[in-house]
């Protein structure tokens, strides 16, 4: 468009160059070479959690086989959240799920081989819009009124509920989805025994001994298959569900593979159960002393301060005297006395002594010429 509007090369602007880019939509692209500068834009997709090399290889799987990529995504709870579950802001995660399908927004080169394919820009709108249409039909799922859970993939608020289902994706992801619905039921009734003596175990119980909850979880993961990359957060409160499930692997007799898979996914950390803190009952309030008496205050005399100029007997007060020819108040400073003096032409005493600097001399009275060319006018 700037070459257009000003047929002027240089006014193109190379934010950016690479040797290699995978690109699979407007704002879905990664580069694949070794320089120092690494593009990696993905909108809706928390690249943070991985290295760059990392999610290179998360890509390259992802566009080989189905084009999905499940991913446990974090963030702050807000005010709705505050306002609707009454739950303090803290970090939360859910399962996310970041699709890589083209958007045919670019012709694609076919070549035999499975490697990356290389792309051109359309020529005509109707062969664009004819691939996008077909695209978009067969991209979208099956949708049954009767039959398709709506809750399948709902993010939660609990810790104790992601863990769960954390741990049961990973149990059908290990056994390649050929498991049996009661064993997973078993491990995690069986590991309430580790549970019982938490404080909160009211709270959570709810979660291990609801049998329709745990197979609606198992059913979401078996409609919606797929590995999670990033392994399950370590909170204050999934930290004893995570050692129960553990032990009670390790009751059951599985495979020390298995285990070690298990802890692996789940961070697990062999370090003592968190248990909130108890807050120390609070002591009765201590028993009233008698304060000491207070002596009643009695009125003195302001102390004449010692001043380098000697204190008036007689403090001056404000009068105010009117002019005949003004209606405007003007304030002078008489000397309050019994005697006063009838003409107000007689210099006035000042009670504080002599002025300390050289008499300022009087003003001479001006003309309007004066005052329009110097911006002063006398008395």
């Amino acid at each position: 468009m700037r070459f257009e509007l000003s047929k002027n090369p240089e006014a193109l602007e190379i934010k950016t160059s690479v040797k290699g880019l995978i690109q699979w939509t407007t704002r879905g692209q990664i580069s694949i070479d070794n320089s120092k500068i690494k593009i990696a834009a993905m909108t809706g997709y928390q690249k943070y959690h991985f290295s760059h090399e990392e999610n290179i290889n998360i890509i390259t799987n992802s566009l080989e086989n189905d084009n999905k990529i499940f991913y446990l995504q974090k963030r702050l709870t807000g005010a709705l959240d505050s306002y609707k579950k009454g739950k303090q802001v803290s970090m939360v995660s859910h399962i996310s799920c970041f699709k890589t399908i083209f958007d045919t927004k670019r012709k694609i080169i076919h070549t035999d081989d499975k490697l990356m394919k290389y792309s051109n820009p359309y020529k005509k709108v109707n062969e664009s819009l004819l691939e996008r249409t077909l695209l978009k039909c067969f991209s979208q799922s099956v949708y049954s009124d009767s039959l398709t859970m709506k809750s399948s993939f709902v993010s939660s608020l609990s810790v104790i509920d992601e863990t769960l289902k954390y741990f049961i994706r990973d149990y059908i992801n290990y056994y390649n989805y050929d498991f049996d619905h009661k064993e997973i039921l078993s491990i995690i009734e069986d590991s309430t025994v580790f549970l019982k003596d938490l404080p909160y175990w009211n709270k959570i119980k709810r979660y291990f001994l609801n049998n329709d909850l745990i197979y609606k979880m198992i059913n979401s993961i078996v409609l919606r298959k797929g590995v999670i990359q990033n392994g399950l957060s370590e909170y204050a409160y999934n930290k004893p569900v995570i050692d129960a499930i553990i032990k009670t692997l390790s009751n059951k007799s599985y495979s020390i593979s298995f285990i070690n898979f298990v802890k692996r996914r789940l961070n697990y950390q062999n370090k003592p159960t968190f248990s909130p803190p108890v807050l120390p009952s609070p002591s009765p309030p201590p028993s009233p002393v008698a304060s000491p008496p207070v002596e009643p205050v009695v009125d003195q005399p302001n102390p004449i301060p010692n001043l380098l100029v000697p204190w008036p007997e007689t403090l001056p007060v404000e009068e105010l005297v009117f002019e005949e020819d003004r209606k405007k108040p003007k304030i002078s400073h008489v000397a309050s006395s019994k005697t006063t003096t009838t003409s107000s032409s007689l210099p006035v005493a000042s009670p504080f002594g002599p002025p300390l600097g050289p008499v300022a001399p009087p003003k001479k009275k001006t003309s309007k010429k004066w005052e329009d060319k110097f911006g002063h006018r006398g008395n």
